[in-house]
């Protein structure tokens, strides 16, 4: 996908009921087209439609992007799906763990079936929460079935950040990532849905905090 976008400087752009306001600048993407020879007219809409995405907000540190967010004034912003919550501002909360890079950060993935471990990879993860259900090394997707477990730590044999079970969505949708050349992945939003994470604007890091009861 490419787009064609104007910023607009100065916005105001109002958060949380009035509690908070920024100014901008305001990216508005006006015209989008598909790069892919297989779909060459689809769009930016296309893709939110077809995936239940309403939008996307934009708040990553090191993320590729027109501008930085408008947050990044406020030190830090806590994604909180499981509880419903974006919380602007610094987390004094005890991570699970933290990484270099916001969202963009050197990581370790593995797939497991009937409990082994079948296979694993370093990856640079874009840990990205509007990726819908991400992209992985199409070395470790010929391994994915129904029921596989997908799971990433920090370093191989490190910390474990998050997993998931490959199934059917609510809608009949397949949550597999999709296969991808090299190792340079897209979390997806499985991250996020499982604990809260906190993207640091000051130390450009990203914190996890486990899974939520």
């Amino acid at each position: 996908m490419d787009y064609f976008y104007l910023v607009y400087n100065d916005v105001p752009t109002v958060y949380g009921d009035d509690v908070l306001t920024t100014t901008g600048p305001v990216d508005v993407e006006l015209f989008s087209w598909s790069t892919n020879l297989s779909d060459p007219f689809g769009n930016f809409q296309d893709f939110l439609d077809s995936n239940h995405v309403d939008g996307i907000l934009g708040i990553g540190d090191n993320a590729t992007g027109p501008t930085t967010s408008p947050l990044e004034s406020y030190g830090g912003v806590t994604v909180d799906i499981p509880g419903g919550n974006l919380i602007v501002g610094p987390n004094t909360d005890t991570p699970l763990f933290t990484v270099d890079g916001a969202p963009i950060t050197h990581l370790y993935e593995t797939v497991s079936t009937s409990g082994q471990t079948v296979v694993g990879s370093a990856v640079t993860n874009n840990v990205d929460s509007g990726g819908v259900y991400g992209t992985i090394p199409s070395a470790l997707a010929s391994h994915l079935q129904t029921g596989s477990v997908i799971s990433v730590y920090d370093h191989q044999g490190g910390t474990l950040l998050y997993q998931y079970t490959v199934d059917i969505d609510s809608i009949g949708q397949s949550t597999a990532p999709t296969a991808v050349s090299g190792t340079s992945i897209d979390s997806g939003v499985a991250p996020f849905l499982i604990q809260p994470i906190y993207i640091d604007y000051i130390d450009h890091t990203m914190s996890f905090y486990g899974p939520t009861s």
